[in-house]
């Protein structure tokens, strides 16, 4: 059993034997869930900034989580 991936929603459950380490740990990053719960802050967040447009929120959510993704990946490059 995989602690990091019990339901096994993540592309990641592809042996890592075929991929590097960067590659498996950027798969890691790809969820159902990961784009459900990014979604629904989009939704969120889009009411409560006036200035903002709806697909404005949605560009902004899902750009941080790039970003984030970016330096994860990046991170583990670096120092493996």
């Amino acid at each position: 059993m995989d602690l990091e991936n019990p339901v096994a929603t993540k592309p990641s459950r592809i042996p890592a034997g075929r991929f590097g380490e960067v590659a498996v740990a950027l798969l890691k990053s790809i969820d159902i869930f990961t784009f459900w719960t990014l979604i629904l802050l989009a939704i969120g967040f889009a009411p409560e900034s006036k200035k903002t447009e709806g697909q404005q929120a949605f560009t902004i959510a899902f750009s941080v989580w790039a970003v984030y993704v970016i330096c994860r990946v990046r991170a583990l490059w670096i120092f493996s």
